[in-house]
């Protein structure tokens, strides 16, 4: 019969192994070594809808996003999704630079393209870079509800998406399905395959 102080010594022991092994991720998963980027907008110390100059990066990779010219500012939005804060682009012109490397094989996106900013002739460009062949964009064009993966057309990446849970689609550049909608939340999740 093993006596309360040994149990005690034992959960000790387990509850410190689990901790020193645990990730630090959105939601607990990864770590600094495997997400090279995490933006949190409730890190942002910003009052409504004050300009978002600098976005600094949670992942412990300092891969700070940051945009110095006003007029393609984002905005602090306070009590947004279950009380959280959001950082609001005007579907328009708004985006980060940062210091980035696109080996990143996987990448996490909560949005909300809402209708009324949309601009149907432009891309909803969501992460990368369309001129780098690497990107996520949501495609209101030609049919709304689509997307691009593939970007200039001398590269040859394709992905493969989930939207809200749902298993993983096949690898493309141009996925038609499942569509997108205009205002509403989704989480996506891609996944994509770099060409050599």
């Amino acid at each position: 019969m093993i006596n309360r102080s040994v149990a005690f010594c034992i959960f000790l022991f387990f509850a410190y192994f689990q901790n020193s092994f645990s990730q630090t991720g959105p939601g607990g998963v990864g770590n600094s070594t495997t997400n090279s980027l995490w933006l949190r907008a409730n890190d942002l110390s910003l009052s409504n809808g004050a300009a978002v100059a600098t976005w600094s990066d949670y992942s412990g990779n300092n891969n700070n996003a940051s945009q110095s010219n006003v007029s393609y500012q984002s905005t602090f939005q306070t009590n947004q999704i279950n009380s959280f804060p959001t950082v609001r682009f005007d579907g328009i012109n708004d985006y980060f630079d940062d210091n980035h490397s696109y080996s990143a094989r996987t990448v996490f996106y909560v949005y909300n393209i809402l209708s009324a900013n949309q601009q149907v002739t432009d891309l909803g460009q969501i992460w990368g870079n369309y001129a780098e062949g690497v990107h996520l964009a949501l495609d209101a064009r030609n049919i709304p509800g689509t997307w691009s993966f593939d970007a200039d057309s001398s590269v040859s990446n394709t992905g493969r998406l989930a939207l809200n849970g749902a298993a993983y689609g096949g690898f493309n550049g141009n996925p038609s399905t499942p569509n997108w909608t205009y205002d509403q939340f989704d989480l996506v999740t891609k996944e994509i395959l770099l060409q050599p």
